[in-house]
């Protein structure tokens, strides 16, 4: 349907409805000269007479009054609609589907949820965590959390956070009966625990540092896991020594359920960031969710 066939329908059914030119012309904010123009063109190409028309009245031929009992419920569905997603412009309201991964869900998202939830009531989050690469836009996605250097040219990336550090860490039993490593080459003698986004690894490379000063270590071990999660649960439960964030693991580090291995060695988690296309019209949703992602990393709360 062309715009021009929606506008004569209109017309006509505010004229049918009101039975006046005048008070229809009224109601649609146009001249009654223009509005009798247009249901006069609605009649020429269907070829029919709609109304009977003289100085002082308007009445429906047996034509017209079909087309309006026809008419009238598919317009007020079409002016509902447009009237329903004009709340999306209005307020904030509806839906905006993020894709992370798990890592990045644990250390960022899960500050964000509660905090979002109390500001924007009336915005639900789609949150689908997946470490398989892939593209959030084709995906349906509005934006996804991803690592320095990850970024698309295209794409607009709003940071998260700064790297964090990566550090050793095993349970006490494990170090009692294993021992403390001394220095990064003593791993090589140790049960390691490989997490990556390929399981199936014996044997992998840990880059620590120190003082600006590198150590690259041939580990393996007796576990290769993609969820940093499940290989803290297994180093808690005395599998071996780990590689993990430390914002992960301060909880158990705390609690003395793990131990740090290597004091002043670590690693380097890359700065995270919220990526997203440049858009002619975002919705009020996801513009209210960047600006309190925006607001919420100012604060520092975000701050590793």
């Amino acid at each position: 349907m062309r715009g021009s066939d929606f506008m004569e329908l209109r017309a006509f059914e505010l004229v049918a409805r009101n039975l006046s030119f005048s008070k229809a012309a009224q109601d649609i904010g146009m001249s009654r000269a223009a509005l009798s123009h247009i249901v006069k063109n609605l009649e020429t190409r269907l070829g029919i007479s709609l109304l009977r028309r003289t100085t002082r009245s308007v009445a429906l031929t047996d034509a017209g009054r079909e087309l309006l009992e026809r008419l009238s419920p598919a317009l007020h569905g079409l002016v509902n609609a447009v009237e329903n997603v004009d709340r999306f412009r209005l307020q904030p309201a509806g839906r905006v589907r993020i894709l992370c991964s798990r890592l990045a869900a644990a250390l960022y998202l899960d500050a964000i949820f509660p905090s979002f939830a109390m500001a924007q009531p009336d915005v639900a989050l789609d949150i689908h965590v997946s470490d398989a690469p892939g593209d959030h836009v084709s995906l349906g996605f509005d934006a996804a959390i991803q690592a320095e250097g990850q970024l698309d040219r295209d794409m607009i990336g709003l940071k998260l956070a700064d790297g964090c550090d990566q550090i050793l860490v095993a349970s006490p039993a494990y170090l009692h009966s294993a021992g403390h490593p001394i220095q990064p080459s003593d791993l090589e003698h140790h049960r390691c625990l490989i997490v990556g986004p390929n399981p199936g690894q014996r044997n992998a490379c840990w880059e620590l540092l120190k003082d600006n000063r590198s150590a690259s270590v041939e580990i393996s071990g007796p576990l290769s896991i993609n969820d940093h999660d499940l290989a803290m649960n297994a180093a808690i439960r005395g599998m071996g020594i780990a590689l993990l964030p430390e914002p992960l693991v301060a909880l158990p580090i705390a609690e003395s359920k793990l131990a740090r291995v290597l004091h002043g060695y670590a690693g380097r988690e890359p700065a995270m960031y919220l990526c997203y296309t440049k858009q002619a019209n975002p919705t009020l949703a996801f513009r209210s969710f960047i600006g309190f992602v925006s607001e919420y990393r100012k604060s520092s709360l975000l701050n590793m």
